[in-house]
């Protein structure tokens, strides 16, 4: 059987925010805007305080969210945003807020 490979027009990034970024909404915020832009992945706290999310997507729509995610709900404080591209996995359905990373 052959296994369907993502759409070649699809990216992806694996991004960690670091900052005041629990507790404040912000993987709430980053559900919201991804599926409004119509991007798929996930988004987790991580242990050390930081947001880790994977989102997959067009390029454009990417771009929009990782502006969106550098500037995150009124109540956080983004200190850092680290984007690291990655091959897109496909495999996602929709946005998720995972409960552990």
């Amino acid at each position: 059987m052959r296994v369907k490979s993502p759409p070649t027009s699809l990216k992806a990034y694996n991004v960690i925010v670091r900052g005041r970024v629990q507790g404040v909404g912000f993987r709430a915020f980053t559900r919201r805007n991804a599926m409004l832009l119509e991007l798929r992945g996930e988004v987790a706290n991580r242990p050390d305080g930081s947001v880790k999310a994977y989102i997959e997507g067009d390029k454009e729509r990417l771009r929009q969210m990782l502006h969106l995610l550098n500037e995150g709900p009124s109540l956080a404080r983004v200190e850092e945003v680290a984007i690291t591209p990655v091959k897109p996995q496909g495999t996602h359905r929709t946005f998720e807020v995972s409960f552990s990373y």
